[in-house]
């Protein structure tokens, strides 16, 4: 029964023995059916216990959609604060399990009512009640991004990356002669931003790099939409993870004032439809050949490492480079020099030392 008394809320006090008994000391059924989220006893006190419980206590809210008691809800507005005291990775598993539930938003709701979110995420906190004077929005930032969100499915990756991706609004934003508010560069802002929050709330690596390169790139109007370039953006992605780009790039334009265009999505969704239909090489290990298949044609290998030749050969679209569908033999490979002008040397010679040659394309 002690044991009890400190665990955090009603319906976390419900227990069954061997034969299948419920016993309920502190009102948790009552409060289940009436989707309430209540502390038992004195919630100063459970919360003092650790400060954690007060994120939970929103998580289980919007989670399970249950309502939080008002006394229970003020004594987390009381001790908001002291959030702080927590460690960023247990903020972390709170703050993915609230963006995963089905209505992240109402999470956010609470967390900015209740005055944590000011010390979990002060960077989204600013852009509350941030206005825009623009035609193609009719929400405030913190508006606008609950509804990104909304409009994602629950996965941490995308989710994120809806959550941050106009972080930067309020710095960046320049009011023209016209009183329109323009964003120029933001998205490459609040990529920055998100990396350094993501490495704060502890992250790994490989999913602060994923959310960073969605945010990076998330403003459809001025991506450069020539093929090679969407290859070098699903390469730079993950040709697993592009369609999250377009998932996020969607949800933002539904957010947004009416009309909708999504002109740019269905080009994006045309290309890489493309280069799964017929296997486009969009990574390294997509090619028949390597640095050592190179070097054979007389070129040393520490050149090769640091021209890094296979990171652009790839957007050739030679099919007969694509893994499996051939071999360098069509090359007539020989053993040549640097003075040879062999045709498969020159070839990779050139591809070696112009990096950036659009005319390859």
């Amino acid at each position: 029964m002690e044991d009890l008394s400190r665990r955090d809320f009603t319906i976390n006090a419900l227990v069954m023995d061997a034969q299948g008994d419920v016993f309920d000391y502190f009102k948790g059924k009552e409060d289940l059916e009436g989707k309430i989220i209540r502390t038992i006893g004195d919630p100063h006190l459970r919360f003092s216990e650790d400060y954690l419980r007060m994120l939970r206590a929103i998580r289980f809210s919007c989670v399970l959609d249950f309502e939080i008691e008002p006394k229970t809800y003020e004594a987390i507005k009381e001790h908001s604060h002291k959030i702080k005291y927590i460690s960023f990775e247990r903020i972390r598993d709170e703050l993915n399990k609230i963006l995963l539930s089905h209505q992240p938003s109402k999470g956010l709701k609470l967390l900015h009512s209740s005055g944590m979110l000011n010390y979990i995420l002060p960077e989204v906190e600013a852009c509350y009640g941030f206005e825009i004077n623009n035609p193609a929005h009719h929400l405030n930032v913190f508006d606008h991004t609950l509804k990104v969100i909304d409009n994602t499915r629950p996965m941490l990756e995308l989710r994120l990356a809806a959550l941050l991706h106009d972080l930067s609004k309020p710095d960046v934003c320049v009011t023209d002669e016209q009183m329109i508010d323009h964003f120029d560069g933001h998205q490459k802002a609040s990529a920055e931003m998100s990396r350094h929050i993501l490495y704060r709330l502890k992250y790994s690596k490989k999913m602060i790099y994923h959310v960073v390169k969605l945010v990076e790139n998330h403003q459809h109007r001025e991506l450069d939409l020539k093929p090679a370039k969407v290859k070098l953006l699903i390469r730079a992605l993950d040709i697993r993870h592009f369609p999250s780009l377009i998932e996020l790039m969607e949800a933002d334009i539904k957010a947004n004032k009416k009309p909708h265009d999504f002109t740019v999505v269905s080009t994006l969704k045309a290309i890489y439809q493309e280069v799964l239909d017929h296997n486009h090489p969009v990574q390294i290990s997509d090619l028949a050949i390597n640095g050592n298949d190179v070097a054979r044609f007389g070129y040393r290998k520490k050149k090769l490492a640091t021209y890094s030749w296979n990171s652009f050969i790839m957007y050739l679209n030679i099919p007969m480079l694509i893994q499996g569908t051939c071999s360098l033999n069509v090359f007539n490979p020989i053993k040549i020099d640097a003075a040879s002008v062999d045709f498969p040397f020159l070839l990779f010679k050139t591809l070696i030392q112009l990096p950036n040659c659009p005319w390859l394309y």
